[in-house]
């Protein structure tokens, strides 16, 4: 490409995990697209404003992207294999966007057919995943990824490649978005200039307790005054606690029915619907036959104190 919209500010072949991991907090990268848009399902916006701020750890990559990585060179390799009139390349560098400096992109590849530049992304999906997020296409999360990379790069066309459940192997080509890439511009630009350089966090989801519970573990002695926000917030707590417990009353009225339907009968069928009432079998610790037995010394050593925060609300006394 000539008059590339972006610069190349880091070789990753020459950089350690942590300095990799470390870059990725100079900019918004294509991962962190959907989390900065809010459209993410695994993490929140203020979750990634945490991580960018050093406030909390990045989660940690399980199993499945530490295999993500290693087949990513062999999955390249069958991309390549399955269009043989292509250039199939890696791409180990950091871009940064000229015309928006917080935007990074670390591409797994791109693609050259016909004289024109496609940015290649490369991803593994467990079988569970297969039928719950790519049956219907591209999962939103990635779909912001590759609209992210395509406007850094400035390319129009983007290959996702994504072996599912191990055995199936699918390429899909998706286009350049104008209008979605310029939303995902305004709403980073937004994230990286109002909540990043100020300092300033995002509003907290239902996603964030436990991010809300690394922030602050313990809580101090002490008493405050809360702002006047909160009486609205209350409001819509209890209002949601009420809520909650009629839904809750109503399932279990349904559960006694469906229980009344089936009388003796482990299972149930009707319309594809499998109802079970089972029996279970269930093994439990007698705590006070265990007390009974050891001594006090002995129950300090088979004991463990964790602190933690519980949460609740009481009336005013």
């Amino acid at each position: 490409m000539t008059n590339k919209p972006y610069d190349i500010i880091a070789d990753t072949r020459k950089m350690s995990h942590a300095d990799w991991l470390q870059m990725r907090k100079a900019g918004i990268g294509g991962s962190d697209c959907s989390a900065a848009v809010g459209l993410s399902r695994w993490k929140s916006p203020f979750q990634l404003w945490s991580e960018k701020t050093d406030r909390i750890a990045p989660s940690k990559a399980g199993e499945a992207a530490y295999w993500g990585s290693v087949m990513e060179p062999i999955l390249r390799a069958e991309v390549a294999k399955r269009m043989p009139e292509a250039e199939v390349r890696e791409c180990p560098f950091f871009l940064r966007s000229k015309a928006h400096p917080y935007m990074l992109a670390n591409i797994d590849g791109f693609i050259r057919e016909n004289g024109s530049f496609s940015c290649l992304e490369i991803k593994t999906a467990n079988a569970y995943a297969a039928v719950q997020d790519w049956q219907n296409g591209l999962p939103i999360e990635y779909y912001c990824q590759v609209m992210h990379y395509m406007a850094v790069t400035g390319m129009n066309s983007a290959y996702v490649a994504v072996l599912l459940g191990g055995n199936t192997f699918e390429i899909q080509k998706i286009d350049r978005d104008e209008e979605m890439i310029r939303h995902i511009i305004q709403m980073e630009e937004r994230f990286w200039y109002e909540y990043i350089l100020k300092d300033t966090p995002p509003e907290a989801t239902a996603k964030d307790n436990e991010v809300l519970g690394q922030l602050y573990p313990r809580s101090e002695e002490k008493a405050i005054e809360m702002p006047t926000t909160a009486r609205d917030i209350l409001t819509d707590y209890e209002k949601a606690c009420q809520d909650l417990a009629l839904a809750k009353e109503a399932k279990e009225q349904a559960e006694a029915k469906l229980k009344m339907l089936l009388a003796d009968a482990e299972v149930g069928i009707i319309d594809g619907y499998k109802i079970s009432w089972k029996n279970v079998s269930t093994t439990r610790l007698d705590s006070k036959k265990v007390k009974s037995l050891l001594t006090e010394d002995q129950l300090k050593e088979c004991s463990n104190t964790t602190v933690s925060r519980k949460f609740t609300i009481g009336a005013r006394k």
